[in-house]
């Protein structure tokens, strides 16, 4: 028994689809990989850190953090990595000793 015609054709529209999405999945993979490469994320050894391990770093509860960092949302030193928030601890630590911060408190 032979397929109608346009079994065939959506076989093969659903074939391109894939072959395409395939495609354009490694090649978005691949600028995420030359944009990550030209970004500076480090700072010589220095790692990017998250809430917690800043907030250990500094001694003080993620609670007082998020209090501080949304009181000074402007200026407060972060980097958007995807959907998440990491943190320098030099640059956090010269933002608490510098007038930005001074100024608000």
């Amino acid at each position: 028994m032979e397929f109608p015609i346009y079994m065939k054709l959506s076989h093969l529209i659903l074939q391109a689809i894939n072959e395409f999405e395939v495609s354009l999945a490694d090649k978005i993979v691949d600028q995420l990989f030359e944009r990550l490469k030209q970004e500076d994320l480090t700072q010589g050894d220095e790692k990017l850190l998250t809430d917690e391990q800043l907030c250990n770093c500094l001694q003080i509860s993620t609670s007082h953090f998020y209090k501080l960092k949304n009181k000074h949302k402007s200026n407060f030193p972060v980097y958007n990595v995807g959907k998440t928030k990491r943190y320098k601890l030099s640059e956090v630590e010269a933002f608490f000793k510098s007038k930005k911060y001074q100024s608000k408190n």
